[in-house]
């Protein structure tokens, strides 16, 4: 066991953390909209989205919380979450860890406990009892740590702090630049730029100049990747699938599927890809989109992904914007099958209505929309340095490696 800072003392969460298991109220009593009378019902996934707002009496909330409580996913897929920032009473699949706080600051417990390898600990306990998916709270209340003097804690979960200010920053800025691409597709993708007489089409009101066709009828190919079943090598051609398409790019990892050059070319004979393929996810999770640059033979595809190559008459970067619009992912849904992993025929595909405009107009509007994704791109890298600085500051504060 690695020596820890002389003022430092050892503890386990039993000693100074009570962690208080949630209630479950009758689903009889719910509502789903705020009612004079009613507290809101806090449940796991309400701390990524407000879809599924429920609310209970204020007389049948026995466990109740507030925003800068630590709060746990009792349950998982993904077990052990460690989340706050919402009001309420809790049900059942959280957990509140109460810290003594004349020993344990309830900020730094916080972070404390959101270390990875506190997470670690308790996916290891659930696997050894036979894929039990809940925490064991017995285990962890037994669990020791190190800790630092109450000044100490206070200090470091004010430096962590300020670091997560700084990305909640971050994220109101992607948040707002989303949401104005959002406004700008809908204005540019319908009304294009600098047109005042518009007509009725199966997109809406578009220009008067704009048609409306299949997008079979300007495309070159509408195709999907290797149906084949091909043996797979150790040192080869990657085989990337839909999974690998994420965030607009397209991302080759190191333990990808791979083929024999033989097998490649096998493929590559009947269809090569080529720079400005707009690539789909018509499998699984359909509709991330992508764009080839930049190609140089040394990848392809399985079926679950799908390629538009469009003739020259076409700006690709404009369709790519296109296949990100409401209007197109929402006829992807319409047209996807039923079955237990969605997908999307290419023959549906090719019908997809899409609009004719000039080359010229499709790639002003391109560039405008394609100036948006560089600005998400340049604040999630910086999102990204600034969670890699806090991933550091948790390994060298929270261990005594470096005081303060």
């Amino acid at each position: 066991m690695r020596a820890i800072p002389k003022n430092w003392k050892n503890y386990t969460f039993g000693d100074i953390v009570k962690f208080s298991g949630g209630a479950q109220p009758p689903r009889s009593t719910f509502l789903f909209k705020p009612t004079e009378g009613y507290i809101r019902l806090i449940q796991t996934r309400d701390y990524k989205s407000d879809k599924y707002m429920t609310f209970i009496p204020v007389d049948k909330a026995r466990k109740k919380c507030i925003k800068d409580d630590i709060m746990i996913g009792r349950y998982g897929p993904p077990i052990f979450q460690i989340l706050r920032g919402l009001e309420g009473a809790y049900n059942v699949a959280l957990l509140k860890a109460i810290p003594d706080e004349k020993k344990l600051d309830k900020e730094y417990l916080y972070y404390f406990i959101s270390q990875y390898n506190i997470w670690a600990f308790i996916e290891n306990l659930s696997q050894r009892s036979g894929g039990q998916t809940g925490v064991d709270l017995e285990q962890l209340r037994k669990h020791s740590f190190p800790l630092p003097p109450l000044p100490e804690q206070q200090k470091i979960a004010e430096i962590l702090s300020t670091v997560d200010a700084k990305i909640e920053i971050i994220d109101q800025q992607i948040a707002e630049t989303q949401e104005l691409k959002k406004g700008l597709m809908q204005q540019l993708l319908t009304k294009g730029i600098g047109h005042t007489e518009f007509k009725d089409s199966a997109l809406g009101k578009i220009p008067k100049s704009w048609e409306v066709v299949k997008l079979k009828d300007v495309a070159e190919y509408v195709k999907d990747g290797t149906h084949g079943t091909h043996k797979e090598v150790e040192a080869g051609i990657p085989l990337l699938s839909a999974k690998d398409i994420r965030n607009g790019k397209i991302h080759i990892p190191d333990n990808c599927r791979k083929l024999s050059n033989d097998d490649f070319n096998s493929i590559h004979r009947n269809f090569k890809l080529m720079d400005g393929d707009v690539l789909l996810t018509v499998v699984g999770s359909i509709g991330r989109i992508a764009i080839i640059e930049g190609y140089k033979n040394n990848y392809t595809f399985q079926r679950s992904v799908g390629y538009v190559r469009f003739n020259n008459e076409n700006y690709p970067y404009f369709f790519k914007q296109f296949f990100q619009s409401e209007f197109f992912t929402k006829q992807l849904s319409l047209r996807s099958n039923a079955s237990a992993q969605a997908g999307v025929y290419l023959g549906e595909l090719s019908k997809i209505p899409i609009p004719v405009i000039s080359y010229n107009e499709q790639k002003e509007i391109a560039e405008i929309l394609t100036s948006f994704d560089d600005k998400l791109q340049v604040l999630s890298e910086k999102k990204t340095t600034y969670q890699e600085l806090k991933q550091g500051l948790m390994q060298q504060l929270l261990t005594g490696k470096v005081r303060v």
